[in-house]
Parts: structure tokens; C-alpha cells; sequence
């Protein structure tokens, strides 16, 4: 029944007035929080080679817009001295320093100082954004992201943390660096941190981008955060330090040595290295019980959940096919190693069997050119390499014919089928990476809503 029917008007005063308080009292209380200030902190952009642009500029752009739009007290660190990073950074009328440790370092002291004098106040919210490379750490304690000919350790942001608690400002941080996951060892009842990737693997911009588009005025950081978590296509695992997020990432943490790239930066070796008992990985028989053992579980808990464990099945097929494959790759990389160090001898100079085997002309051409080109303005380069890199230019067509008769033999050959085969196979793997990866987004996804925090929640309470 509405308050003003009519009813109410036969109501007596003193009740009408009572109510009339309360109504008020709750207009006030949502202008109070209507009215709480927001302060934003970004930086990054660190660790990018010369050139017009930096892999972050997009991500920037995105969110300096949101912030502009939504009323933040923005400072800005970020790399300079990209023509198309400067142009993304002039547009917003930001307080901006160089990104540097010690500006960053100042920074974050400033805004400690505002919390203890009472200019950030009670309500008042704090967004730290962190855009830049990272470098691995553990899970136990921040780790350290480039700047500016330097890196900053984010372990300076937990006094921000600590004295924002004391005071009732709201904080959240993000980090979408490489190896990200070490920050949700900031996380607190009172502070939301979202990494782009777990403490021991990379991450990619592609999250960044995403998580930008789902800022909206008003929307939850957790709301944000399972969006762009769910919409992203790449190898990666964003996490989130709500209790739930917590929960499904030790729950699912088995799966998150599959969603990587296995041809990225010598991944497949570290992944059969993590795998690896004494000689070589665990039997078949052994990875079919493990995948096995976390997969009835999580068929279980589907069912209980969402009424369907068709998600779980498809995933504990791809696991055995992944594990099965990674066998083979792992019998033909031993074969590999044992003649890796083989090379044959081409105008007095050595070509080893791996060069050889990926042979192309045109690659190695301008490869060696640019090479050249390098040496010969840097001073310190020994005359000797300079010397070597030319001559092998020159002996490029020789290397041709050298290969046409090198063909025929048995153990080139050996070798040849041997790097074939895991080329292929590497692409199967990689293949299977991206659908286990589609399946976790989808169930982490699922469950997360399902078992969403109904305490304290950091992440939840965070508005944007």
C-alpha cells in the first residue's frame, strides 16, 4: 500500500510526524552517501621499448575517461615519452607527475596524509589502478611493477590500506601487471583488490581493456570485475579478493596450470616441468585419476548449483586430451634435446640443427640486416661479432644448398619430424588451453553468482 493513500490522512499527527522523520532521515542518508568524494591514483606504463605508443594506452584511455566522467580526483603517473600515450594522457586535465618511484611513493603518502587530516573522510572512496609490466612474486606479499627506469613495490600501498581502515574510506586496488596475484595479499574486510592474472603467470592487456568497458557510474567494482572476467578470450585468470573469489580460485586452482600459453615464452617446458617426477611426467594412468579426483567434486557441486554438470564433463574430456598429448610432446622434446647441440659446418662457420630445421631465407635475411645495422652504431660492439653476423649473411645461399643434401640423412631427418610434430602438437595444446579456459570463466562464473559473499564484502560495497 502506497504511504500517501488516503488512509494515511486519517492517520494522527504524531504518527504522521514519526513518519514523516523517518522518510526524511533515510532522503538524508542516501544524499550523505551520494556525496562522498572519490580519489583515484593511477600509474604505470613502465618498462616499454621507444616507440609512439605503449600496449597500455588503450586500456588507459578507457579508464581515464571513466574516471573524468565519474567525478574522481584523479593523479596520474604514467609513462612519457610516447607520442600516442601523450596525446591519450593530455586530453583529461589530471594532476600528473612523472612515473617515477619517488612521485608514486609521494603520491600515495599524499593521500595517506589527506586520510589522517580528514580531507578523505568517512564514506569517501580511494581507487588505486595499476597499468604496467610486472615481475613475479609470491603469494604472501605485493610485488614490484615498473616505472620509469625503476620498479615500485606495491607493498608500500598496505600503509595506504591500513590507515584507510582506521578512518572508513573505502579502498580498491587494481592490478593488471604480469603476476598481479601477488597483490590480493593487500586485500582486507575493507579493501577489494582485482589482479589480472595469479602470482605465477602472466597476464594480458586484453583483461585491462575489458574491465575498463565495464565501468559504469554507480555499478559495483565486483559487478565490473565478473563481466569483463567472463567476456575475456585469452589465457588468463583475473581473481578478485572477495571471500567468494577466494574460495572458487583455490577450488578451481588445479585447472590454472592449463590456461596458459604453451608456445608463449617456453611455456610447454615449464608446464611439463610442473608435471615432472624424476624422468618424465606422471603416468597416464596417474593424470586420469587426478583429473578424475577434482573432477566429481565439481560435478557434484554444478549439479547441487545450476542443475547440469555438462560444463564439468566437457571439461574432464579436455583435461585427458591435453595430459595425453602432453605426453607426446614431452617423448618427442627428450628426442630434441639429445640433438639440439648438434650443428654442421658452412664456410667455417657452425649452423646448428635448429636453425636449420626452421630455415627461411627471407626471415633470417632481414633478421641478420637488422642485426648488423645495431652493431654497427653501438661503439662497444666487438668488430668480431659484427664480422661473424656479416658472413653469415653472405653465406645465406650456400646454407640452401648445404640443406638440399643434408635432407637425405637419417638422423636430420629424425630430427626434422621430431620438431614437427611438436609444432603440431604445441598448436593442439594451445587448442585445448583456450576451451579449458572458456570452461573455468564459465563455471567460476555460474558458481560465483550462486554463492555470492551475503556478509561484509569489500569488492560488493565498492561503488564506481
Amino acid at each position: 500500500m502506497s504511504l500517501w493513500s488516503s488512509k494515511c490522512a486519517n492517520r494522527k499527527p504524531t504518527r504522521y510526524r514519526i513518519l514523516v522523520s523517518v522518510v526524511l532521515y533515510f532522503v538524508f542518508m542516501t544524499c550523505a552517501a551520494s556525496a562522498a568524494e572519490k580519489y583515484a591514483l593511477v600509474f604505470g606504463g613502465g618498462g616499454e621499448p621507444d616507440g609512439s605508443s605503449t600496449i597500455f594506452d588503450e586500456s588507459l584511455n578507457l579508464t581515464l575517461l571513466f574516471l573524468e566522467q565519474a567525478g574522481y580526483q584523479t593523479d596520474l603517473s604514467f609513462n612519457g615519452g610516447h607520442e600516442q600515450t601523450e596525446r591519450i594522457v593530455e586530453q583529461f586535465g589530471f594532476t600528473r607527475r612523472a612515473a617515477s618511484k619517488e612521485n608514486v611513493s609521494a603520491s600515495v603518502r599524499g593521500l595517506i596524509q589527506k586520510i589522517r587530516d580528514q580531507r578523505i573522510k568517512l564514506g569517501d572512496q580511494v581507487l588505486i589502478y595499476v597499468n604496467t609490466h610486472g615481475s613475479p612474486g609470491s603469494k604472501n606479499e605485493a610485488h614490484d611493477v615498473a616505472l620509469n627506469n625503476s620498479s615500485y613495490s606495491l607493498e608500500e600501498l598496505r600503509a595506504l590500506s591500513t590507515e584507510a581502515e582506521k578512518m572508513g574510506v573505502k579502498v580498491a586496488i587494481i592490478d593488471n601487471s604480469c603476476y598481479s596475484g601477488s597483490s590480493i595479499s593487500l586485500a582486507s574486510e575493507k579493501t577489494c583488490v582485482v589482479s589480472a592474472a595469479p602470482y605465477g603467470n602472466v597476464g594480458y592487456t586484453e583483461f585491462g581493456k575489458l574491465l575498463a568497458r565495464s565501468f559504469y557510474k554507480g555499478r559495483s567494482l565486483e559487478e565490473a570485475y565478473l563481466q569483463a572476467r567472463t567476456q575475456s578470450k585469452f589465457l588468463s585468470v583475473p581473481q578478485i579478493s572477495s571471500n567468494t573469489g577466494m574460495a572458487l580460485f583455490q577450488g578451481l586452482e588445479p585447472l590454472y596450470s592449463y590456461v596458459r600459453d604453451p608456445d608463449k615464452d617456453k611455456n610447454i617446458k615449464t608446464i611439463i616441468a610442473s608435471r615432472k617426477s624424476k624422468d618424465a611426467i606422471c603416468s597416464m594412468e596417474q593424470s586420469q585419476q587426478a583429473i578424475d579426483q577434482f573432477i566429481g567434486p565439481l560435478n557434484r557441486i554444478l549439479q547441487s548449483t545450476i542443475g547440469s554438470s555438462q560444463l564439468s564433463i566437457r571439461l574432464a574430456g579436455d583435461l585427458k586430451e591435453y595430459e595425453r598429448l602432453l605426453g607426446q610432446v614431452t617423448s618427442d622434446l627428450k628426442t630434441l634435446e639429445k640433438l639440439d647441440g648438434q650443428t654442421e659446418m658452412i664456410g667455417e662457420l657452425p649452423w646448428s640443427w635448429s636453425t636449420l630445421v626452421k630455415y627461411d631465407r627471407q626471415q633470417l635475411e632481414k633478421s641478420f640486416r637488422k642485426t648488423i645495422k645495431s652493431l654497427s652504431k653501438d661503439p662497444k660492439s666487438p668488430p668480431t661479432v659484427l664480422d661473424e653476423y656479416r658472413k653469415r649473411l653472405d653465406l645465406l645461399p650456400a646454407v640452401e644448398i648445404f640443406l638440399q643434401k643434408i635432407q637425405a640423412r637419417e638422423d636430420f631427418q629424425k630430427y626434422v619430424m621430431a620438431s614437427m610434430r611438436v609444432e603440431n602438437k604445441i598448436s593442439d595444446l594451445q587448442g585445448l588451453a583456450r576451451e579449458i579456459s572458456n570452461s573455468e570463466k564459465l563455471i567460476y562464473d555460474q558458481l560465483y553468482r550462486v554463492h555470492v559473499d551475503q556478509g561484509p564484502n569489500p569488492c560488493r560495497d565498492f561503488t564506481l
